[in-house]
């Protein structure tokens, strides 16, 4: 009698069913014992994602590595956080690391590692994902971006970046961008960090001649519109028709003592060059304000004839006619005018409960039938990395 073989295929669906259990580590290892078809299957999701948060958990990749270095093939998202000590990590750097898409780096002691720059270009250049979340020097910063070639994502979370830089190296080190992500939270060094950044791309703006997503969320130091604005805008401006989706977020952390944002200042935000934009989000914080006049002038500005989404998340601290039930009467017929011919979806957050109000204020988008309210919205920037194999 013939013994019956379950296709291997149909095991792999298994795997895959498995993976996306919630608590799923366990049984990926049990899999992974059960047979050598499955094995490769299961450890590509078991050592898909490692974050190394201690020396301990150091140590235990460095072992499990260096007994089967066979292993790190499989390894796509790495993340070094803080308690990480430098001396253990350089132990790692020497690997090699053939398919590691994303790096994410909470730890700034790892980049002063005399190994560290070696070890990009020699293991580490197939990453196209780069996230930072420390302070570094901008000549750091600089030798970290010319080790990788393929780099098509650079995140900035709430880092600091400071320091003379030679122009035009950072044309040089940003020459595949495509998404550009800063996020600037409750912190003045941060800021500073942005204009450093800003100051040296628009020293050579054919550096974002590839850039197709730029996300900027400046939180709580948006009133400074002599030294951030105009550098948003000429960021836009150099972009072009590259660029294809676009996230601004203004907001303002109220347990802190500062200022809730202008938002008038948002009209001197112009997306005139940016013509093929296809997705624009503004997240912006009334704060209890009842003049929207920024966000029309902005959405103005507005040449794409291409644009099919829209999301807007407008926070504020009362009712929908907080900011002016009539201002949303304007916002619908501004939606429906000449500047908007290829709209399909348009979502609006807030934190009013009045959701049935502020659709009736919203006739046409309703009958239109392209009217959301407080869908959840993917920011570009993650969606770019879940379409490129970089989500966690």
């Amino acid at each position: 009698m013939t013994p019956f073989v379950i296709p291997i295929e149909l095991l792999e669906d298994i795997v895959d069913a498995v993976k996306h259990q919630t608590e799923h580590t366990p049984t990926l290892n049990n899999l992974s014992l059960t047979c050598r078809g499955l094995l490769y299957r299961s450890r590509s999701y078991t050592f898909r994602v490692v974050k190394i948060r201690n020396a301990s958990r150091l140590n235990l990749l460095i072992e499990l590595l260096q007994a089967n270095p066979n292993l790190s093939c499989f390894i796509r998202i790495l993340e070094v956080h803080e308690e990480v000590p430098r001396t253990l990590f350089t132990r790692l750097l020497i690997g090699r690391w053939p398919n590691l898409l994303y790096l994410q780096l909470y730890s700034d002691a790892v980049l002063y590692d005399p190994q560290f720059a070696t070890s990009l270009r020699a293991g580490f250049s197939s990453i196209k994902i780069l996230s930072l979340s420390v302070d570094l020097p901008a000549d750091k910063l600089l030798q970290v971006l010319e080790c990788l070639p393929n780099l098509r994502c650079l995140r900035m979370d709430n880092a600091t970046c400071y320091g003379p830089i030679g122009i035009p190296t950072i044309q040089m080190c940003l020459p595949t961008l495509a998404c550009l992500q800063y996020i600037v939270q409750s912190s003045e060094s941060a800021l500073e960090g942005w204009r450093y950044i800003s100051g040296w791309i628009l020293e050579s703006p054919s550096s974002l001649m590839h850039l197709k997503v730029l996300q900027l969320s400046i939180h709580d130091n948006w009133n400074d519109r002599e030294a951030d604005l105009p550098s948003v805008s000429a960021l836009l401006e150099a972009c072009g028709s590259s660029l294809e989706e676009l996230w601004l977020s203004c907001r303002h952390n109220r347990r802190e003592e500062s200022p809730a944002p202008d938002l008038s200042v948002l009209g001197s935000i112009s997306l005139c060059h940016n013509i093929d934009l296809r997705r624009l989000s503004l997240q912006l914080d009334f704060h209890g304000q009842r003049n929207m006049t920024g966000l029309f002038e902005c959405l103005s500005s507005v040449k794409s004839p291409v644009l099919e989404h829209l999301h807007i998340q407008i926070d504020v601290v009362s009712t929908v006619g907080g900011v002016g039930l009539d201002l949303w009467k304007e916002l619908d017929d501004m939606l429906n005018g000449p500047h908007f011919p290829s709209l399909t979806s348009v979502n609006i957050r807030h934190f009013s409960r009045d959701e049935e109000t502020l659709r009736s204020y919203l006739p046409s988008l309703q009958s239109r039938g392209i009217l959301t309210i407080d869908q959840v919205h993917e920011t570009p920037v993650n969606r770019w990395i879940r379409l490129n194999g970089g989500s966690k």
